[in-house]
């Protein structure tokens, strides 16, 4: 188990977005992705160093655009787990 953190601003405020990797025997499962598409391909390359295991499963834990916002750089074939709403 991993966490992925990117240094982001917005305006003035400097914060940081938290992804939480784990890596199974089946693939990596990632828990909540970042701010922007650039931003989460650089979360997925970053796994591509870690491991040769595809990313099979995407928990989407926040509704924020600092989580969400890059979700589109996500492997669409993965299995998606969110709130409906």
């Amino acid at each position: 188990m991993y966490s992925y953190e990117q240094l982001r601003s917005a305006g003035e405020e400097r914060f940081t977005t938290v992804s939480l990797i784990v890596v199974t025997h089946e693939g990596v499962l990632i828990g909540d992705g970042q701010g922007s598409v650039e931003e989460t391909r650089l979360l997925v390359e970053h796994v591509g160093r870690l491991t040769d295991r595809p990313i099979t499963h995407v928990v989407i834990g926040s509704d924020h655009g600092d989580h969400t916002a890059g979700n589109s750089a996500l492997p669409a074939d993965a299995r998606y787990f969110a709130h409906p709403t």
